[in-house]
């Protein structure tokens, strides 16, 4: 016997929040290639290179997330979530390619320090701030690992602009041409390091590790804590997403469990499963002592 229960996950709505930060980084970056001119500024020439970069992985994240809002079909029978988990991997690519070119350039400056035009650089400065922290605050938060790489472009965007900003203004008193290409290298190891933190959970989905939010041996314990659950095995739990979570179980039940009763039951096992954050449950009823037949159906070590 089975059970499914889902929740309603919307990547649509993850979809038309990347698309309008998709716009704003592509118009910005034909900004910022006219303003780095007018400035002087190689910085600002490369920071618009950067965000043209950006704005095809955003393209590329947007097409993948309306790929996952398919629903599933013959191919697919799982349904399409994990082409989100592409676009993450895609991300983390180009962030580590931007992160290592911005550390090469800023070594560069420090053989060869240069000072820009000041006042022209704080007006950019300002008007990047705006652009980068509306994108950014959009997509904070999500607990989709595609959302989250696009927010750390648009985080490493928006510090860079704050870091640009305050060069300027220290340059607008003094010459001190280093400020610049020293922040750039700090900020660019720690963005190296959140993309890495958010590699491991990448692969840890695609791995199909058991979702570390939820402590698989203390759910066991509640599900047999019911008093028609006489034992359990074969319990499986993964994570479609880093959000959709699908669990499966063979329960043991009493022998005289009708088919009704078998059906109040798994109600009321979706239902605690469902607050538990698992949004799709397979689950078996077997009577004590019936053998399953299946391979590897057993407990585990």
């Amino acid at each position: 016997m089975h059970n499914h229960s889902h929740n309603h996950d919307h990547p649509a709505d993850v979809s038309k929040k990347i698309g309008l930060v998709l716009a704003l980084n592509l118009g910005f970056a034909l900004v910022e290639l006219v303003g780095g001119l007018w400035t002087g500024s190689l910085y600002i020439l490369a920071d618009a290179l950067h965000d043209a970069g950006d704005a095809l992985a955003l393209a590329m994240s947007l097409f993948l997330e309306k790929k996952a809002a398919q629903p599933r079909d013959q191919r697919y029978s799982y349904g399409y979530r994990r082409f989100s988990l592409l676009g993450a991997l895609v991300n983390s690519v180009i962030l580590t390619a931007g992160a290592l070119w911005v550390i090469r350039t800023a070594i560069e400056h420090l053989q060869e320090p240069t000072s820009p035009y000041a006042p022209g650089m704080i007006a950019l400065g300002f008007l990047g701030l705006l652009v980068n922290g509306i994108g950014y605050f959009k997509l904070k938060g999500s607990q989709n690992l595609n959302q989250k790489m696009v927010s750390l472009h648009l985080l490493e965007d928006f510090a860079g602009w704050a870091i640009l900003l305050l060069v300027a203004v220290v340059l607008l008193f003094w010459d001190l041409p280093y400020l610049d290409p020293v922040f750039s290298i700090l900020f660019s190891c720690y963005l190296l390091l959140e993309v890495a933190k958010n590699l491991r959970a990448a692969f840890r989905i695609l791995l199909m590790s058991t979702p570390k939010e939820i402590d698989l041996a203390e759910l066991e314990s509640e599900l047999c804590r019911h008093p028609e659950v006489l034992g359990l095995h074969d319990t499986h739990l993964w994570s479609m997403d880093g959000n959709y979570h699908i669990l499966t179980c063979h329960l043991q039940v009493k022998p005289e469990l009708t088919l009704a009763q078998g059906q109040v039951l798994k109600m009321e096992i979706k239902e605690m499963l469902e607050k538990r954050g698992i949004g799709h449950a397979t689950l078996e009823l077997e009577t004590q002592g019936e053998v399953c037949g299946q391979e590897n159906c057993g407990p585990r070590p």
